[in-house]
C-alpha cells in the first residue's frame, strides 16, 4: 500500500540517502536508463523502492541469490499487477548494470545474465522517456512481454498528465511565444496550476519516502552504498506509460457487470482464462 501511494515520479538514474535511525548511511546509486536517454526519464517511486528492497535487503535480498548463479543464466523475472510494475523495473536495473558503475553493476559484473520479462495486469512504472529506453533495451527484441485486459482499470494507472515541459525537444512553448502572447500566458498560467499541484503532491509522499528510506537503510549490506552527496532524484514528470512489448487480452464483460467486484478484471485467474480463450502464440 506504501508504494502504491509513493505516486510521483523520480529522476532515473540517480540515487537515494539512507538512514536507520541516525546519520546517514551513504548513498545507493541506481540505473534505470542508459545514459543517452535519461533527459527527462522517470519512474514511480514506490514500485522504485520495492524494486530497491527486492534487490538489496541483507536478509531476503534476490541479489545474493542471483550472485550465486552460473554465469551466462537466462533469467526470467515475473509479476502480476502491483508486481508486474515492479518487475518491470527490477529489468530495468538489472539490463542496465551490465557495464555500469553502480553497485549492481559490481555486484553482477562478471555473470553475463541473459533477461526477460513476462508481466501481467501491469500498472504504468514509468514516464514516455523511461518507456522508450525500456523498449530499446528489451521490448523491441521480445525480451519485456506485458499482457493487459483491455477491460481492467489497474494496468490504466497512475493516471498521466502530459505538459509541455515534458515533451522532448519541446517546440509548443516556443511557437506560442511567437504567435500569440495570450495563449502563451494562459498555457504559462496552467503549467503553474500543475506545476503546484506536482509539488503538492511530492509533499504528501515525502514521509512515505523518508520511512522507505529508512526501512532500507536498516536492511541493506551498507557495502552497496557510496559516500558523499547523493545525485538529485526529484523530478515532476507524471507522464506515465505502460511499458514493455504490449500483448492485448480481449476482455469478455464479467457477470452482471454493474455490481461485479471492481477487481474481476485484473484478478489472475481472469487473465489465465482470457490467454487460453485467446490461445496466446507468444513465446
Amino acid at each position: 500500500m506504501l508504494d502504491d501511494a509513493l505516486a510521483t515520479t523520480v529522476q532515473c538514474n540517480a540515487s537515494f540517502p539512507l538512514t536507520a535511525a541516525g546519520p546517514p548511511l551513504g548513498n545507493l546509486s541506481y540505473a534505470t536508463v542508459k545514459p543517452s536517454n535519461s533527459e527527462k526519464s522517470g519512474v514511480h517511486l514506490g514500485f522504485l523502492w520495492s524494486a530497491l528492497v527486492l534487490l538489496y535487503h541483507k536478509d531476503i535480498g534476490i541479489l545474493k541469490k542471483l550472485q550465486q548463479l552460473p554465469r551466462g543464466c537466462n533469467i526470467l523475472i515475473c509479476g502480476h499487477s502491483q508486481g508486474a510494475a515492479i518487475a518491470t523495473l527490477l529489468h530495468s536495473l538489472l539490463l542496465h548494470s551490465s557495464g555500469g558503475t553502480d553497485a549492481l553493476a559490481h555486484a553482477l559484473e562478471t555473470k553475463e545474465f541473459n533477461y526477460k520479462s513476462y508481466v501481467f495486469a501491469q500498472p504504468k512504472p514509468g514516464n514516455w522517456q523511461y518507456g522508450h529506453d525500456f523498449a530499446q533495451a528489451a521490448g523491441n527484441i521480445g525480451l519485456a512481454i506485458c499482457v493487459n485486459n483491455s477491460r481492467d482499470w489497474v494496468p490504466q494507472t497512475p493516471l498521466a498528465l502530459d505538459l509541455p515541459d515534458e515533451v522532448i525537444n519541446n517546440p509548443i512553448d516556443s511557437w506560442l511565444a511567437r504567435k500569440n502572447a495570450i495563449l502563451k500566458t494562459v498555457a504559462a498560467c496552467v503549467e503553474s496550476s500543475v506545476a503546484t499541484l506536482r509539488d503538492g503532491l511530492a509533499d504528501v509522499v515525502k514521509h512515505g519516502a523518508e520511512a522507505a528510506a529508512g526501512y532500507l537503510g536498516q536492511n541493506i549490506d551498507t557495502s552497496y552504498l557510496a559516500q558523499g552527496p547523493s545525485v538529485n532524484n526529484a523530478t515532476p514528470y507524471l507522464n506515465y506509460v505502460q511499458c514493455g512489448k504490449l500483448y492485448s487480452l480481449e476482455a469478455v464483460p464479467a457477470p452482471d457487470e454493474e455490481n461485479a467486484d471492481s477487481l474481476w478484471q485484473h484478478h489472475l485467474g481472469n487473465y489465465s482464462a482470457l490467454l487460453d480463450a485467446q490461445g496466446a502464440s507468444f513465446i
